[in-house]
C-alpha cells in the first residue's frame, strides 16, 4: 500500500526533432511493500524505499524523434500515431526522512532508447541502469533491457514478439524479481517463481477477421509465454525456462474510446493446468 504526491517541472528546447530537456521533481512518499512467501504468509520488506521520505530530484534528457503513423500495432482500424527514434535519459534524486532532517538515500538510474520502422516492421528497443545508494555503499542495483518487435504486413495478422530481461541485486540478498501472472507469464500463479535476474520471452499472432458486434470489434490472439527467474550463482540452462500456451480473444472499444481494449486469454501451462486472465489492453 502507498500514499503519494508528486509535482515536477520540465524546460524543453532545440528544433522540431531533436529536444533537450531540463527538469525536477519532488514526491512525498508513504509506502509499505508485500512479498507473498507462501500461501498464507505475508512478510514486510524492510528496505528504504519502503518507507515514508521525500524525494528531490533532477533530470536530463535528449530525444531524436522521427514520427510515423501504423496500423495494428496495439489497436485494430484506427492508425495509430508511432514515436520512433533514440532518447536518452538521466535522473538523480536525494531521499531524505520525515521533515527533510536525515539523509535516507541517493537514486541515480540511465535509460536509452532505440525504435525503427522499415516496411511492415517495427522494432523498439531499450535499455536502464539504476542504482540506489547510501554512504558510498550500494544497497541496490538494477538492469533492464526491453526488445519488441512487431510486423504488420499482413492485412489479417500481426506478428508481436517481446524478450525483457530484469536484475536486481539487493544488499540484504533477497530475491524480489517475481515471475508469475504479474511477471509476463500467462497460465502460472502470482508467484510461480522469485529471484534476482529474470527472463522473459512472449510472443503473440494477432489475428483481425474484421468481426463487428454493436460497435465492438473481435479479434484473436495465438500465444507461447517462455519465462526463467534465477539468481544470480544459478547455472543457466534453456531447461530451466518454465512455458505456458494457449489462445485468447481480443474485444477493441476503439469506436468508443481509442485505444481501449479487453483481453480474454486461455493458457495452458507446462503443469497441464488452465487459467483465464482477463486484463485492459495488449499483453504488451
Amino acid at each position: 500500500r502507498a500514499n503519494q504526491v508528486a509535482a515536477g517541472a520540465e524546460y524543453r528546447w532545440g528544433p522540431y526533432r531533436s529536444k533537450f530537456a531540463l527538469g525536477a521533481d519532488y514526491r512525498y512518499v508513504d509506502k509499505i511493500n508485500y512479498d507473498t512467501v507462501s500461501y498464507d504468509t505475508t512478510v514486510a520488506v524492510n528496505f528504504p524505499e519502503d518507507s515514508l521520505y521525500h524525494r528531490v530530484g533532477a533530470v536530463l534528457e535528449y530525444s531524436s524523434y522521427e514520427f510515423a503513423k501504423v496500423m495494428r500495432i496495439t489497436g485494430m482500424k484506427y492508425a495509430e500515431d508511432l514515436t520512433l527514434g533514440f532518447t536518452a535519459r538521466l535522473d538523480y534524486a536525494r531521499a531524505f526522512g520525515p521533515r527533510f532532517r536525515d539523509f535516507a538515500f541517493d537514486d541515480i538510474s540511465l535509460r536509452a532508447g532505440y525504435s525503427v520502422r522499415w516496411g511492415g516492421s517495427v522494432v523498439m528497443a531499450s535499455y536502464g541502469r539504476s542504482f540506489v545508494l547510501r554512504e558510498n555503499a550500494v544497497l541496490k542495483r538494477g538492469n533492464t533491457m526491453l526488445i519488441r518487435y512487431y510486423n504488420n504486413s499482413l492485412s489479417f495478422m500481426t506478428v508481436a514478439l517481446r524478450s525483457l530481461y530484469v536484475s536486481e541485486t539487493r544488499a540484504d540478498n533477497s530475491n524480489m524479481l517475481t515471475l508469475g501472472g504479474i511477471g509476463g507469464m500467462r497460465g502460472y500463479d502470482t508467484y510461480y517463481r522469485t529471484g534476482d535476474r529474470m527472463h522473459v520471452l512472449n510472443s503473440e499472432l494477432r489475428f483481425y477477421p474484421d468481426i463487428e458486434l454493436l460497435s465492438v470489434l473481435l479479434g484473436g490472439v495465438a500465444f507461447v509465454d517462455l519465462g526463467r527467474a534465477w539468481k544470480f550463482d544459478e547455472s543457466q540452462s534453456i531447461s530451466g525456462y518454465s512455458r505456458s500456451w494457449g489462445v485468447g480473444i481480443r474485444l477493441s472499444l476503439e469506436k468508443i474510446s481509442r485505444g481501449e481494449l479487453i483481453r480474454i486469454d486461455l493458457a495452458n501451462s507446462q503443469d497441464h493446468k488452465w487459467q483465464v486472465s482477463i486484463g485492459s489492453r495488449q499483453y504488451f
